[in-house]
């Protein structure tokens, strides 16, 4: 466990300027943090929407040092957001954030579930995630992919249509 660190859980609509100022500069400061779902944005929608959401506010001698949005279903932690969301890690500069038994430890959960963890694991096998890059836009990455495979698009927009 690193030395001295303590952990307040906060419900989403409780984060103030302060602490949303503070999360900004831990992306900016962590590269890989790069992710629509680590943004605090994010998690104040979904935190109004999640049943059990939470924020873990990870804290070293005063200053908060990472971040956590998840949510509890029994006693398993997820990332916000699940199933839609299974990539997550703690908000944290880079080699700043605990490894998962840690983090699970802190939340005094039994069971941490993640897909694709951004940070030092620790415990478990290693996995890799997909991640898709794409510089024109999502619109014309949509239109590329919907002419390679018509089929497959014309049959999830109809499902999307029926589920509306």
């Amino acid at each position: 466990m690193p030395a001295g660190l303590t952990v307040d859980i906060l419900p989403p609509d409780q984060l103030d300027a302060g602490l949303a100022a503070r999360w900004r500069a831990l992306l900016v400061a962590n590269p890989a943090l790069t992710s629509p779902y680590f943004q605090p944005e994010f998690t104040r929608i979904a935190g109004g929407i999640v049943p059990g959401a939470a924020v873990a506010v990870l804290q070293r001698a005063g200053e908060v040092v990472g971040i956590f949005p998840h949510q509890r279903r029994g006693r398993t932690v997820l990332p916000l957001g699940a199933p839609l969301n299974d990539y997550h890690g703690v908000i944290a500069a880079a080699g700043e954030a605990p490894e998962l038994a840690q983090l699970a430890h802190l939340l005094r959960t039994p069971r941490l579930s993640v897909g694709g963890w951004i940070g030092p694991a620790g415990v478990g096998e290693a996995r890799t995630t997909v991640q898709a890059a794409i510089p024109d836009g999502f619109d014309r990455w949509y239109a590329d992919r919907r002419a390679a495979f018509g089929k497959y698009f014309k049959d999830k927009e109809r499902a999307r249509r029926s589920l509306e």
